[in-house]
């Protein structure tokens, strides 16, 4: 049985790694191409001999185009012969980059936003009965006129909740008309809303406008900080998955009572676009 894979691994590694699957990736797209182009060379080479036959110049010139892409694409699948993983070289990059995506998507979808639902003028008192009202509506179209589906059901279950989490400071003499979300809130909120949202007639429409008018642009900012703050989970996300898909097609050297489950078994959860 071969020797159980440790997964110790340096950034260095992993980045080595990560820029050999790119490399790898890029080799295999040419030799894609070259094959395209052979096939272009050999029925140009084909016409070549039906017209002037095999003594000719034209012939010899799509040969020399035939041989020069035949001897490209020599090179390409060695240089992928070379750049080829084994599962047991890559399952430690896997492991590593999972660890590490799955510790930032969980400090960014747990991070706190505060979102006002009822912005005031500078020079204007606090009226917590405005926020009141909007967060009420807001909490009638989740649980009343938006769409979900099989994916999106618990994240509007996840947001209700989160939203009641605020009830009882909205309800207080204190309130500012500031609730706080989570940052997975706020984005369920603005997809549920504003691409989701389901309502009919005139009069709907109108309570609907008044409403986002009040609180869409505090979710709207929030969505765009949300969005260049994750910047790393994207990148981490990318290069998880590029290093899985070349995980699958390695070659298996792993112990076959190792039982494989995929990196996205184990992380999961649906990044936030």
């Amino acid at each position: 049985m071969a020797e159980e894979v440790k997964n110790v691994i340096t950034d260095e590694q992993v980045n080595a790694a990560v820029e050999r699957v790119k490399e790898l990736g890029r080799v295999r797209a040419e030799l894609v191409s070259l094959k395209e182009e052979l096939a272009g060379h050999q029925k140009d080479l084909a016409n070549a001999e039906t017209v002037f036959g095999v003594k000719s110049s034209e012939y010899e010139l799509q040969k020399g185009h035939v041989d020069n892409t035949n001897s490209r694409i020599e090179e390409a699948e060695k240089k992928i012969a070379e750049l080829s993983f084994k599962k047991s070289e890559l399952k430690p990059v896997l492991d590593e980059l999972a660890k590490k995506f799955e510790e930032v998507y969980k400090n960014e979808t747990s991070k706190d936003y505060h979102i006002e639902v009822a912005p005031r003028a500078e020079d204007e008192p606090v009226d917590g009965a405005k926020g009141k009202k909007v967060f009420k509506q807001l909490l009638e179209y989740l649980n009343h006129n938006v769409s979900f589906n099989a994916k999106t059901a618990v994240n509007l279950m996840v947001l209700v909740r989160n939203m009641e989490e605020n009830k009882a400071w909205v309800n207080s003499k204190e309130f500012d008309n500031v609730i706080i979300l989570r940052s997975a809130s706020v984005l369920s909120l603005w997809r549920f809303i504003m691409e989701d949202f389901n309502g009919k007639g005139f009069f709907e429409a109108r309570t609907f406008l008044e409403c986002w008018a009040n609180c869409g642009k505090s979710v709207s900012d929030a969505v765009r900080q949300i969005q260049k703050e994750n910047v790393v989970s994207r990148e981490l996300g990318a290069k998880l998955n590029s290093v899985e898909e070349e995980f699958d097609r390695s070659e298996d050297d792993l112990p076959k009572d190792d039982a494989q489950i995929s990196t996205q078994e184990e992380v999961a959860p649906e990044v936030a676009e």
